[in-house]
């Protein structure tokens, strides 16, 4: 279940990166384990401000930096991790480009493709968010991820995208969602089930054929 159109769209960036929370800031030593240091300065020398959107048991979800590139670059340019991208491995610049494009649709939109981090470690593992797309000529809000295959199997997807989902329902008041899904990607439907999608129709999304899943929503279900 990842978003199509984010084709241009190991350790994060080793500088410091305060997250603000709310009125909080949380401060995250990239690549250095143990706890988040909450602080009430809004700013500092250690490093960029940016926003925590959701935190799970395992996982934080936040916007991408500009540090994320080098560890986003070799996430995305691994072909198992874009076996399903209309775009294929991106390069060091496309990578980029998808950064660069990730601020606008934040200021844009309140909403977008999100860092996903290990709590623990704050290690980068990919992304997870919301995409709007145009569907049949419909503008749908999408759940897409995509994660580093050392974190495959083990839950992290499907907690990330249950945060995503949560987030468009409750703090966005979405009351639909859709993932669009490869008919041969049979991991991603798996996650798209157990946040209670079903199979809608199959169309053709940029000339490739795919499986729309749709949640049509009610309140949300853990």
């Amino acid at each position: 279940m990842a978003p199509w159109n984010a084709g241009m769209d190991s350790r994060a960036g080793g500088g410091k990166l305060k997250h603000a929370v709310g009125s909080r800031r949380v401060v995250l030593a990239a690549g250095r384990p143990g706890p988040a240091v909450l602080s009430d300065s809004s700013s500092n020398s250690w490093g960029a401000v940016v926003y925590v959107v959701e935190e799970t048991p395992r996982l934080i979800l936040r916007e991408f930096t500009g540090e994320d590139l080098p560890a986003l670059t070799t996430i995305l340019g691994d072909p198992r991790v874009m076996r399903f991208s209309v775009s294929g491995p991106l390069s060091r610049d496309a990578v980029a480009q998808f950064l660069q494009r990730s601020q606008a649709v934040y200021a844009e939109h309140g909403c977008g493709l999100w860092a996903v981090v290990e709590r623990a470690t704050h290690e980068l593992l990919g992304y997870c968010g919301l995409v709007w797309q145009e569907v049949d000529g419909q503008p749908e809000l999408e759940v897409g991820y995509r994660l580093a295959p050392a974190w495959w199997g083990r839950g992290i997807a499907t907690e990330a995208a249950l945060a995503a989902r949560d987030h468009a329902l409750v703090r966005l008041g979405r009351n639909r969602l859709i993932a669009l899904i490869d008919p041969a990607n049979g991991a991603s439907r798996r996650v798209a089930e157990k946040l209670g999608m079903h199979l809608e129709k199959e169309t053709t999304f940029r000339e490739i054929r795919v499986q729309v899943f749709a949640l049509a929503h009610t309140s949300p279900k853990r």
